[in-house]
């Protein structure tokens, strides 16, 4: 799966950001920077070792907090075990489409 250096939703551009240490700013592996118009994503780093499928994975779930954003739905935004599944099947159904 490829992950865009950006995107467009509803008009507004989000950009993806790596980071070393992202994971010592918000004890996290991702944030939906909503303020910035980012997703940032801890990098794999030394100390912080990453897979490349979890940091897509990160990038499905924080897309994830975006949609839910830009359709009002706070409820299901703030609901981690919400866009955990949602978020883990959207990667699994983007890494592995088949083209032939």
């Amino acid at each position: 799966m490829n992950i865009p250096a950006k995107f467009n939703l509803m008009g507004q551009t989000i950009e993806v950001e790596y980071l070393k240490g992202l994971r010592v700013e918000t004890d996290g592996v991702g944030e939906a920077a909503y303020g910035l118009n980012k997703i940032r994503i801890q990098e794999n780093a030394e100390g912080n070792p990453r897979t490349r499928e979890a940091i897509e994975e990160t990038f499905c779930h924080e897309l994830v907090h975006w949609i839910l954003k830009m359709m009002e739905e706070n409820n299901l935004r703030i609901d981690e075990r919400f866009v955990g599944i949602f978020s883990g099947l959207l990667h699994q159904a983007l890494s592995t489409f088949s083209w032939d």
